[in-house]
């Protein structure tokens, strides 16, 4: 039978875990409100005006509203709703101060995301993206996605009659509205593209396949002058490019032929078609370019299954059994309550990527009265896996009494033999090296990179026990010493304030380089 604490623990656990997933089905039943949050600040240049208030600016929704042309006495207080909720999702920061009169007002500012939605240098962002993704065009055809399943067809189909890429020359509002976002776009990320590939040397004629209005060639034929570019898109798309030297706009059908060159340059153009109209294309770039050319493409590729996330675990192994995680030369160990150690091999799809199912950590009997495991700890140390065992020692009847004091009496700490398949004994860390015990993580540090830490010692966080927390009771910090197995305090000093939390403290160990 579990004690009292453990079974709290448990409610608490489970209540904690149904109401994240009853507030997660609420955000997907609100989902699309953020896209059109977003898209409305895009409208009102919102992110633009908050940067050029200056670095660091924030302002409040009063002050952004005085620099819209509108004349609603509303306009702020719906301003602030409309940041409050793209805040929570870290489109924008938000902070709290006092007006003249006491009261408290929130502030916005620009977070690291933002930059993609204020114009850059050369004048462009994702917000005419955005503002496309969202026309009506497209979310009309949203609706049509279940009968397109049921009955068959296209959603945009459904909806216009012809596909997306004909449907822009019956419709010149839309038409501008495509060809801002993909100039936009293009503009953001070509400079990235010259920069790392440098397979453009040397060719002298390069056809732009569904190249638009021509501004990727324009980057193109700009640092590579001997090339001729050839844009090729659809004629209503050509009509409108502008000239650029060195490019010359062509207007056909990619389905038909392709322009002669000697290298086909293609971007974010195959994944909008089916594998065999991708085929067929890709047979008239072929028939485009000589024995020695080439198809340059640039594209999203999508791993086998389209998955986001590889498991690693199966049904019998839940991730609630799970003790310590950590991972070492591309292997993860998990170490689960029973005290075994599951090892994974990340470069493998699952479930082919479990290596071994189990090393039984070592037996941690410790022949004192009233002493038990308190938290197991793997850590990886120059190469090797650590497993760190914590052993408290308890005040009082453990079955009688429900207020004990926990005190850490000693640790343990072993090494994985690999080749063996067993656990061997450290004595001693070696006066080079130190750990930190973390609830999250736990590392293993040089002295030789870090001077101040001491060796051949454990940092830790002091009676973490889930009974002390439960009662609110403090907690501290100390160092285990493996040489003499004494436990001091950190500071050598009286420092109060640093020595005693509430909450269990976290260590943040900088990086050597």
């Amino acid at each position: 039978m579990g004690s009292l604490a453990e079974t709290q623990s448990q409610i608490h656990s489970d209540t904690d875990k149904d109401q994240e997933h009853s507030s997660y089905a609420m955000q997907l039943v609100n989902l699309s409100v953020l896209p059109m949050a977003l898209h409305a600040a895009i409208q009102l240049d919102i992110f633009q005006i908050i940067a050029e208030a200056g670095a660091d600016a924030k302002l409040s929704p009063q002050e952004i509203a005085s620099q819209l042309a509108t004349c609603s006495p509303d306009a702020p207080m719906m301003l602030d709703r409309i940041l409050r909720l793209l805040a929570t999702h870290s489109v924008v920061t938000c902070s709290v101060d006092f007006d003249n009169h006491g009261d408290p007002q929130r502030r916005y500012g620009l977070a690291p995301v933002s930059k993609y939605f204020i114009r850059n240098g050369d004048g462009v962002s994702l917000g005419p993206l955005l503002m496309l993704v969202q026309d009506k065009v497209f979310l009309d055809s949203w609706y049509q996605l279940k009968d397109a399943i049921v009955e068959g067809g296209i959603p945009f189909n459904r909806v216009h009659g012809m596909h997306a890429f004909e449907y822009p020359a019956r419709d010149s509002r839309f038409n501008q509205v495509f060809n801002e976002a993909m100039m936009n776009q293009t503009t953001m990320f070509i400079k990235e593209i010259l920069e790392s590939y440098k397979g453009f040397e040397h060719l002298r004629r390069l056809v732009d396949v569904g190249g638009g209005l021509g501004v990727t060639l324009s980057f193109i034929t700009a640092k590579y002058r001997s090339i001729q570019g050839i844009n090729f898109d659809l004629p209503h798309v050509i009509q409108h490019a502008p000239p650029y030297p060195g490019v010359e706009h062509v207007g056909g059908d990619m389905f038909e032929s392709v322009p002669k060159g000697d290298a086909i340059f293609m971007k974010w153009i195959l994944h909008d078609w089916s594998d065999d109209q991708c085929v067929k294309l890709l047979k008239n770039c072929y028939n485009a370019i000589p024995d020695d050319g080439k198809v340059i493409i640039v594209d999203a590729i999508a791993p086998n299954g389209d998955i986001s996330w590889t498991p690693f675990y199966d049904s019998g192994f839940p991730p609630s059994n799970v003790d310590d995680i950590m991972c070492c030369e591309n292997k993860l160990h998990v170490l689960t309550v029973d005290g075994n150690i599951h090892t994974w091999d990340l470069e493998r799809g699952y479930p082919e990527n479990k290596i071994y199912n189990g090393y039984a950590a070592p037996n941690h009997t410790f022949r004192r009265p009233n002493c038990f495991i308190s938290r197991v700890y793997l850590v990886q140390s120059d190469g090797e896996i650590l497993l760190v065992a914590r052993n408290v020692l308890i005040a009082g009847n453990v079955l009688e009494e429900d207020d004990h004091d926990f005190t850490t009496e000693i640790f343990h700490v072993y090494k994985l033999d690999l080749e063996g398949r067993k656990w061997v004994e450290v004595e001693t860390l070696g006066d080079d090296r130190s750990l930190f015990l973390g609830q999250n993580q736990s590392v293993s540090v040089s002295t030789k990179d870090f001077s101040r830490c001491k060796g051949n010692c454990i940092y830790f966080t002091h009676d973490d026990h889930v009974l002390n927390l439960l009662e609110g009771s403090e907690i501290g910090m100390r160092i285990y010493s493996s040489k003499d197995r004494k436990i001091s305090p950190i500071f050598e000093f009286p420092l109060e304030t640093l020595s005693k939390f509430s909450l269990i403290p976290c260590w943040l160990i900088p990086s050597s380089c």
